[in-house]
């Protein structure tokens, strides 16, 4: 027994010693592993804070292969995909880290339900956000975070619940293809459409291009590329049309002029034909990212994003004003209101220039980028961006909003359906959000003389408010179109260098929605004997005070007068047949002085000024009726020298 028992204990002692050894070779293999994992994850950080996600994936995809069981790994894989934006392999690895250890990593809950919210599933995002909540730490940047997802969350499963009762966008027939469309605009009238484009060339390089449809009674026709200068072999798009199709601005990126990579151009339409296009310059352009225009309708104030500093974080919404002469001032951030940390684009001012359209991918919104309005006026915003709901926003981007002037469904770009890209789409905004719907008034400008077409400014102007809104005529046609709000009276003028201006009143609410008012518009040279009637000059009944509305259009006739120093003229008096014909001559003749009294303290020479008055001496329309005694009341410039 001895013996026996001798043997087992050197046995025993033998395997003592062996399982030493094999437990501090297995250390020594563990502590290696561990020193080798932790020196690739470091490699992989590397790389990651480097922007380098090529080699970053390449090392984490082997690190992952030999140690699918750490969780650190997977982290750093999920925060490169999101930075990619590459959804799906953002959701692998952060759904790997929930099943490895949800409770000491609780933020993979958080990152699972903001991607579940940007997929549309927002009823599953909910629960999951539920559980971070239970998990999380409490940290005040986590809880800012944490109260931003929910709100949007609640807000889109708010939104959804509303389907029953909502139209559902409807693709834009006849315009969209397997490349991308995206950034429309029309015209006020609704007939022309442009847009962006971005497809291979003949290199395989994708390139953005403008392109151009008519609408006519079948729809729109076949989109025609825009002609060179206005695209070219780089990149054009994000364009803003001004209401009568006539003048463009537009993003352009590494042409030779730019200031930066990409800069915002301005071109015009004479006939068929474009301009070559010019570089706004400084300080609307600069060294960093100028996008997506939009113009005020008088032209005065330009929109656009930027990613310039002193904003609020990416790309901001920015405002310039024209100076004249292609010159801007110093753009001004639009400020809070409208601007966040994430990215603004796409403005769009509606034509009444009260409303602001445009995309945000960092307010509260369906889930990427979403189409909001803002009250806008001059030069500023104010109160709280208003989210144009579901359906015209989803999970999906919504960057793009236009309107026409006349009723009908806006037009929006969208990449909310699968595997097709970026869409127009026609949409119904909810009726709270649908602008008033506008009259238009088109026609043509030509010399009276010569009946030749001019380039003429039109000036829409509203006499009891701040709107006006301004176009130009085609020269090669004379023709002009122009929008008419549906509230308030306003004045129309007409005008070119060398020529008695034309102007007339109107009260919007004399009009139906939609009415197309057609005007040919005869431009008179100024020269001895030519005359126009002044329609905008009032006074009350049996008085010679002018009234204020008459300002306007007396303050027209100064600048004619100032522009035009050699001419002299005889401002003269009308009135109907009502009264005796002698009351009638004096009550003219003081109203006639009455407007040259004005336009003396407007600094025009008493010389140069001959007031008469016919009273009802030359009717223009029978006095018999109510119309024509209204249209004999009139006073005219005629001139003399």
């Amino acid at each position: 027994m001895t013996g026996f028992y001798f043997k087992l204990r050197i046995l025993l002692l033998i395997c003592v010693v062996w399982g030493t050894i094999f437990t501090d070779l297995a250390g020594q293999s563990n502590l290696h592993s561990e020193t080798r994992y932790r020196r690739r994850l470091d490699e992989a950080r590397k790389y990651f804070n480097s922007f380098k996600y090529d080699e970053t994936e390449k090392v984490l995809t082997r690190l992952i292969q030999k140690f699918p069981d750490r969780v650190p790994a997977w982290i750093l894989l999920g925060q490169m995909a999101g930075e990619q934006h590459r959804t799906q392999l953002m959701d692998s690895a952060y759904s790997q880290v929930l099943n490895l250890d949800s409770t000491d990593y609780p933020e993979a809950y958080y990152q699972v339900a903001l991607i579940r919210y940007r997929q549309g599933m927002y009823r599953e995002a909910s629960q999951v956000l539920a559980r971070y909540e239970r998990n999380r730490i409490k940290k005040d940047t986590e809880a800012k975070e944490f109260m931003l997802l929910r709100h949007r969350i609640l807000f889109a499963l708010d939104q959804i619940s509303r389907d029953s009762i909502l139209t559902f966008p409807v693709a834009v027939s006849g315009i969209n293809t397997p490349s991308d469309e995206y950034h429309p605009s029309l015209s006020i009238d609704g007939r022309r459409l442009v847009f962006t484009r971005q497809k291979q060339n003949s290199s395989g390089i994708m390139t953005e291009d403008l392109y151009e449809s008519q609408r006519n009674s079948k729809g729109w026709t076949h989109p025609v590329r825009l002609p060179e200068p206005i695209n070219s072999n780089g990149n054009e798009g994000a364009q803003t049309m001004r209401q009568d199709g006539r003048e463009l601005i537009f993003t352009a990126c590494n042409r030779p002029d730019t200031k930066g990579s990409c800069d915002l151009y301005f071109s015009v339409r004479k006939g068929n034909q474009w301009s070559f296009p010019k570089n706004l310059g400084y300080p609307v352009n600069t060294r960093y990212w100028e996008s997506t225009p939009a113009l005020t309708p008088d032209g005065r104030f330009l929109v656009f994003s930027s990613n310039r500093p002193g904003g609020m974080g990416g790309m901001d919404l920015w405002i310039a004003e024209n100076l004249g002469a292609n010159n801007w001032s110093e753009p001004k951030n639009l400020g809070p209101h409208i601007n966040t940390n994430g990215d603004e684009v796409s403005p769009f001012i509606y034509y009444d220039s009260n409303k602001l359209f445009f995309s945000s991918n960092g307010l509260v919104g369906m889930g990427g980028f979403d189409l909001f309005t803002i009250s806008f006026s001059g030069s500023s915003v104010s109160g709280d961006p208003v989210n144009l709901g579901y359906p015209v926003n989803t999970h999906a981007d919504e960057t793009g909003l236009t309107l026409a002037g006349l009723p009908g469904p806006a037009v929006i770009s969208s990449n909310r359906t699968p595997g097709k890209g970026r869409d127009l789409f026609y949409v119904e905004l909810p009726v709270r959000l649908q602008p008033e719907p506008f009259s238009l008034l088109q026609g043509k400008v030509t010399n009276k003389i010569s009946g030749e077409p001019l380039s003429a400014k039109i000036i829409i102007k509203n006499l009891d408010t701040e709107y006006q809104a301004v176009v130009e005529s085609d020269p090669d046609d004379g023709h002009f179109l122009v929008g008419i709000p549906s509230l308030g009276w306003y004045r129309i003028e007409v005008g070119h260098p060398g020529y008695l201006f034309y102007s007339e009143s109107l009260r919007a609410d004399t009009l139906s929605t939609g009415q197309v008012i057609n005007r040919e518009i005869a431009l008179e040279p100024i020269r001895v004997g030519s005359s126009i009637t002044l329609r905008n000059i009032f006074f009350d009944f049996d008085s010679d005070q002018l009234k204020p509305e008459s300002f306007t259009e007396l303050d027209a006739v100064s600048r004619m007068l100032q522009s035009n120093p050699h001419i002299r003229v005889e401002i003269s008096g009308h009135t109907d047949s009502i009264g005796t014909p002698d009351y009638n001559r004096k009550l003219s003749m003081k109203r006639a002085e009455a407007v040259c009294n004005y336009l003396l303290k407007k600094g025009i020479n008493k010389e140069r000024l001959h007031p008469a008055g016919y009273g009802s001496d030359h009717p223009l329309y029978s006095n018999s009726t109510l119309y024509g005694r209204r249209l004999n009341r009139r006073t005219e410039l005629k001139i003399v020298k």
